[in-house]
């Protein structure tokens, strides 16, 4: 007998409460982050290039944008026309128990491993240079794959930093770095960047960017577990 897994009388019942538009708001972020964790997976075995905004026809390039090129990429339908269809129950659990004999642990995201004091970190990588300018102008320390980049406007291409480049090539769009002269981490997706804040904290669990009361800053692991969760669930934009 097949495997009930509750999935289709989940989804009917979204789609029968809600208006189409809203229907569509919530399959696009219910459905993204496995698209997208599917798409850098496929990248990266096949050596695809990810979308980024140059491919976009529009000016600005939108998350509903993005995450119709990914299923262009994978191959995958409008999931708005396999929704309704509860004949794909029975083969959608049939898929999942072979998936789980197969694969029965998921690979576990991590980002890189960082030093336990801030000045640990500054020594380890003083003097290394960006690659694309071999100069240390605002160095920036990618958390998913420890490349160095730069924040400053040196390594620009067109309105593009070489953060959000480097966020596309390395993420598809979504990444953090941190800054390494005062460790302020910087979150950016499709282009659009904030700052979240430092995984180094003092003995009293307070940030201190310029190590202005002297300190030793030390790694606080729930937080960067935080930033780390953030990342494999491609949260960021939240």
């Amino acid at each position: 007998p097949a495997v009930d897994f509750g999935f289709s009388s989940e989804l009917l019942n979204k789609f029968n409460e809600n208006t189409p538009e809203e229907c569509k708001t919530w399959r696009t972020a219910r459905l993204s982050t496995f698209v997208r964790f599917s798409a850098i997976i496929y990248a990266a075995l096949f050596h695809e290039p990810l979308p980024s905004p140059s491919s976009s026809s529009s000016s600005s390039f939108s998350a509903d944008e993005d995450f119709k090129e990914m299923l262009i990429i994978l191959g995958y339908p409008n999931p708005s026309s396999v929704l309704f269809d509860v004949s794909l129950a029975e083969e959608a659990s049939r898929y999942m128990l072979t998936l789980h004999a197969v694969c029965p642990t998921p690979f576990k995201f991590s980002l890189i491993k960082l030093p336990q004091t801030l000045k640990q970190l500054q020594e380890d990588y003083e003097g290394i240079v960006c690659t694309g300018c071999s100069s240390q102008n605002k160095p920036i320390l990618c958390l998913v794959c420890g490349s160095i980049v730069c924040l400053a406007d040196c390594c620009r291409r067109g309105k593009k930093g070489e953060a959000t480049t480097h966020a596309f090539l390395c993420s598809g769009g979504s990444n953090m770095y941190i800054l390494l002269e005062t460790s302020p981490v910087i979150l950016t997706h499709l282009g659009i960047s904030t700052v979240f804040g430092s995984p180094y904290l003092d003995l009293y669990g307070e940030e201190d960017f310029f190590n202005v009361r002297g300190l030793p800053l030390l790694l606080n692991q729930n937080r960067y577990n935080q930033l780390t969760n953030m990342m494999r669930t491609f949260s960021i934009s939240d």
